[in-house]
C-alpha cells in the first residue's frame, strides 16, 4: 500500500495482486478495443495511470504498470496482429459484459497479469 495517497475508488492503493487481474484485464481490454482511456496521473508524488470509460475507474501504480506495457507495445495483445474474436460477432462491445463478448483476448490479459502479479494479497515494501 501506498500511504502517501488517500483513498481512490473506497481502496487504498497497492501493487497489483492476482486478484486484482479481472478487474484490470477489464479495464485493458476496454482500452484496447477503443472502449475506455488510459491516461498518466500523479497524486502525492505517485505515479500512476488511470484508465477510465463507462463502467471503468481503474488506477494502476506506476512500477506495475511499467510491467504491463512491453506486452501492449510487442503486440501481444494487439488484435491486429493476433486475431482475437468477438463472440457474436457485434462490433459494438459493452463494457459490462466485454469479459465475456471478448473472451480470448480477456483471458490473454487475466493470463499474463496473473503471471505478472502472483502475490494473492498485498504485502508491505517494509
Amino acid at each position: 500500500m501506498d500511504e502517501r495517497l488517500d483513498l481512490l475508488n473506497h481502496r487504498q492503493v497497492a501493487n497489483l495482486t492476482w486478484d486484482d487481474a479481472p478487474y484490470v484485464a477489464k479495464a485493458i481490454v476496454a482500452c484496447i478495443r477503443g472502449k475506455s482511456i488510459a491516461n498518466p496521473v500523479y497524486l502525492n508524488n505517485v505515479s500512476m495511470v488511470h484508465m477510465q470509460g463507462t463502467g471503468i475507474n481503474v488506477y494502476v501504480l506506476g512500477e506495475d504498470w511499467l510491467k504491463i506495457v512491453p506486452y501492449l507495445a510487442d503486440g501481444t495483445l494487439n488484435p491486429n496482429i493476433v486475431a482475437y474474436p468477438i463472440i457474436g460477432g457485434d462490433p459494438k462491445l459493452d463494457i459490462s459484459t466485454i469479459d465475456l463478448q471478448d473472451l480470448t483476448l480477456y483471458q490473454r490479459v487475466v493470463g499474463m497479469l496473473r503471471g505478472l502479479f502472483p502475490t494473492r494479497f498485498p504485502t508491505s515494501k517494509i
